[in-house]
């Protein structure tokens, strides 16, 4: 074995709802490593290596590196750009994908106390105890042994979140064919344009707009996958409700650094759950 990429969805159906999956990604090969770009998306991930080092080499790129046996943990807050990440081999890496609002349900406080900048090195929060469980996740090969063991300890840890109109606005914006602007979803809940901007800091640390942004982007990347690519691109602007084909562009280029045509050519799906990264040669 040289490489491989595997996703498991949770067994245990109570967990869907918080965790969209766990991804396996392992190197064996002595030299070398993997290199790719990854972009803004909703489905934010933990990430945990085993016997590598993690480093920020700036502010948009992270590097993992062999090291002497230990965990290093990487969480990746809601970003508003394409980011890169470079991976030395050998590396075993273990991913737990949240879904929207998804980590606020294992966490006691406040994410925005929590999650302080876009990559998290030191997220005590769950390094503190989940050691023995990734002793076990690592110590056997069976994916469905694994996703058992971590069903099992995100049971464990379960909290719950109880902010329901924080949940309620979740549940507007990623509606099929809901396309919100920040006043509108105030409005929508029936809060203040300020109350609404607060929920979001407080719950996803980020912007009402940046999240938003992120929200159509992803919507037309899935459109644009589950169509087999056979959807036309001015076609695509105007089923996601762009106001045209300028704004199309403006967007993706914001987001991941290239117009829309030449982003979909690079990009490569590495799972059926809407992994989509573009690899770098």
């Amino acid at each position: 074995m040289k490489s491989i990429f595997e996703t498991r969805k949770p067994e245990n159906q109570d967990l869907s709802p918080f965790i969209a999956y766990y991804y396996f990604h392992q190197s064996t090969k002595d030299s070398g490593g993997e290199r790719f770009t990854y972009y803004p998306h909703v489905k934010n991930a933990l990430t945990v290596y085993k016997n590598s080092k993690i480093e920020i080499t700036d502010s948009f790129t992270t590097s993992a590196s062999p090291s002497s046996p230990r965990y290093s943990y990487n969480y990746t807050n809601l970003i508003s750009h394409f980011a890169q990440a470079e991976m030395n081999s050998p590396f075993d890496k273990l991913g737990i994908v949240f879904q929207p609002l998804g980590l606020n349900h294992f966490v006691e406080n406040d994410l925005s106390s929590l999650i302080t900048q876009t990559f998290n090195l030191n997220l005590s929060l769950f390094s503190l105890h989940i050691k023995k469980t990734l002793d076990q996740v690592y110590s056997t090969e069976s994916f469905t042994e694994k996703t058992a063991l971590l069903d099992h300890y995100f049971q464990q840890i379960f909290t719950g979140f109880t902010d329901k109109k924080m949940k309620q606005a979740m549940g507007l914006i990623l509606a099929k064919n809901a396309d919100y602007t920040v006043q509108s979803l105030a409005n929508e809940l029936e809060i203040s344009r300020k109350t609404l901007l607060r929920m979001f800091n407080r719950h996803l640390n980020c912007s009402v707009k940046d999240y938003l942004r992120v929200i159509k982007f992803r919507k037309a990347v899935d459109h644009f996958q589950s169509s087999h690519k056979n959807s036309r691109l001015t076609d695509l602007a105007y089923d996601m409700d762009y106001n045209d084909q300028s704004e199309f562009i403006h967007h993706f280029k914001k987001l991941t650094g290239f117009s829309p045509k030449p982003f979909f050519k690079n990009l490569e799906p590495l799972s059926n759950q809407g992994t989509y990264w573009s690899k770098k040669k």
